[in-house]
């Protein structure tokens, strides 16, 4: 099977998830795992990049609104996630860099640049659809 299909036996999934889909998430209160176990139905764990991360950290110090809440509850949902170092301190980047060198590695954004770039990159995307479900794409 492809590196990044779905379905293989035995594996741990590393789903990268962006400062966008986060965001998206808090949101809407939407819970992704009922999600993630229908397309998966094997054992996954959530990761974001440590750019990502500061991202959202700085988000959370220095946003305004709206946003500023988002970020501020987003650090609370971070600690459930694993956090993976990458050479790049551009929180997309770090996502495409992550999802190439990470094994069974999926991602997770509602950055429709982020998303082609994965996409090209043959790495499957989690993305919301136009009526706030969240669909697979490879």
């Amino acid at each position: 099977m492809a590196a990044h299909g779905l379905r293989d036996s035995k594996v741990t999934w590393k789903i990268f998830v962006d400062t966008s889909a986060l965001f998206h998430l808090i949101s809407k209160r939407n819970d992704p795992t009922k999600w993630f176990d229908k397309f998966l139905n094997e054992p996954y764990t959530l990761c974001v990049t440590e750019a990502v991360k500061k991202e959202i950290e700085n988000i959370a110090s220095t946003g305004t609104g709206k946003t500023k809440l988002r970020a501020q509850l987003a650090t609370t949902f971070l600690k459930n996630f694993r956090v993976v170092s990458t050479h790049t301190n551009v929180a997309d980047n770090s996502i495409v860099e992550a999802s190439i060198e990470t094994p069974n590695s999926l991602a997770f954004t509602d950055d429709k640049a982020l998303r082609h770039r994965l996409k090209s990159l043959g790495i499957g995307v989690f993305l919301f659809s136009r009526d706030g479900r969240i669909i697979f794409s490879n």
